[in-house]
């Protein structure tokens, strides 16, 4: 039963996680659909990081300039398709990309067909956080089982 307990609290700490990352980018994507403005950009280095259990994350330094703006550099945590299309080795072959940013707040911003897209994790987010809310509710309405009677004889 106690084992149960933490699965809920872990179903429930971590959909707590992965909803407010979903819901974050949620907004960062709502706000560039909005009021976004495309400029090119080019991509001046990029680095991949192994994270838990093997995954890869790929990321990309782009310079850009917004519309009546100076050149900014930023970086982009990209797809893994992506990074697949425009590095062959450990050269970038397709040093070209579009990027697309809030007009307001140029630091926001996505690569057009490479940044990554979390925006599901909100409702799975969701889904984990009733998962672990629905499984606490019955771990507290079971009666903890008795020891079974001991015969007199």
């Amino acid at each position: 039963m106690k084992k149960l307990a933490w699965v809920a609290l872990g179903l429930i700490g971590g959909g707590g996680v992965l909803g407010w990352q979903g819901w974050q980018d949620r907004g960062k994507w709502g706000r560039i659909e909005a009021a976004g403005k495309e400029a090119p950009g080019i991509l001046e280095g990029g680095s991949v990081e192994r994270g838990r259990r093997g995954r890869k994350s790929y990321s990309f330094t782009v310079t850009f300039t917004p519309e009546g703006g100076a050149a900014r550099q930023q970086e982009f945590e990209v797809s893994r398709e992506f990074a697949e299309r425009v590095v062959k080795g450990d050269e970038i072959v397709e040093d070209k990309c579009t990027v697309r940013y809030d007009a307001s707040d140029p630091s926001v911003a996505i690569i057009v067909g490479g940044s990554k897209d979390n925006r599901s994790g909100f409702l799975i987010g969701l889904g984990l956080i009733g998962g672990g809310l629905v499984l606490g509710f019955f771990l507290l309405r079971s009666k903890p089982q008795d020891a079974a009677p001991v015969a007199n004889g």
